[in-house]
């Protein structure tokens, strides 16, 4: 007799709730956040833009942020207060009520993106003190201060590419990963640099890892899978706690 699953139902066949227009017609959006006050949406797209939209009314809201290229990830400061995205050489830091782009820091020359590899991982520490950028297919995991601008480490070395990261919510901790079939997590101290224990391999079923969550408390882990399901894992014993909890399609976020 087989073995209960754990699973999340929904139906594929429930219309939207709403339908934001505004990105230019058979552009790619390759990201799109929350603001963490519910009320507002980012989204970033390869028709070089960043947009913030309304969620009730489901209209943009000012102006678009322009860049140079497509937008390979954003992230919103834990005030809402800024928008970073990630794009080819860059990392570009905005304030969203003015609009205005407060400054930029470059990449390293072999973690040079192309706007055809979408969705390339940052992150805001819960202060707002740090943001840490992942690379593919270099292997750094990059962290700034965003107080000064500069690095606030040199760049974390991790395993082949970093598609997935996430800050602890009550620390300093950083997991990454590079999001393979039986592909490791490690996690960080931002503060200081170091790799925090051993490596965690997620053994999720011949499909890649697509995201990562850290949960309050710092002990566990939550992976997500194109093999359908998502895992809770524990950092101290490195053994999976939870699941899998099955949905009837791949996981992304």
């Amino acid at each position: 007799m087989p073995e209960p699953r754990e699973s999340v139902e929904h139906s594929t066949a429930r219309p939207p709730t709403k339908v934001f227009r505004g990105h230019e017609l058979n552009s790619i959006i390759s990201c799109v956040v929350y603001f963490h006050d519910g009320r507002q949406i980012a989204s970033g797209s390869s028709d070089m833009t960043v947009r913030i939209w309304n969620v009730e009314s489901g209209q943009q809201e000012g102006e678009s942020l322009i860049h140079y290229t497509g937008i390979n990830g954003i992230a919103i400061s834990p005030d809402g207060k800024n928008i970073t995205s990630r794009v080819t050489d860059k990392v570009v830091v905005w304030n969203v009520a003015r609009r205005e782009k407060l400054y930029e820091i470059k990449m390293l020359e072999n973690d040079v993106l192309s706007w055809t590899r979408p969705a390339v991982p940052v992150a805001y520490s819960t202060g707002g003190r740090w943001i840490a950028a992942g690379s593919l297919p270099g292997d750094k995991l990059h962290l700034w201060d965003l107080d000064t601008g500069s690095p606030a480490k040199k760049p974390l070395t991790s395993v082949k590419s970093v598609k997935c990261l996430a800050f602890s919510p009550n620390g300093p901790q950083i997991a990454s990963s590079p999001g393979r079939a039986k592909a490791y997590v490690r996690v960080w101290d931002a503060k200081t640099g170091q790799e925090i224990g051993q490596p965690l391999v997620l053994e999720h079923t011949h499909n890649n890892v697509s995201c990562l969550a850290v949960i309050v408390g710092g002990r566990r882990v939550v992976s997500g899978s194109f093999d359908n399901t998502v895992r809770v894992w524990d950092l101290e014993t490195r053994l999976q706690t939870r699941g899998p909890f099955h949905a009837q399609s791949s996981i992304y976020s």
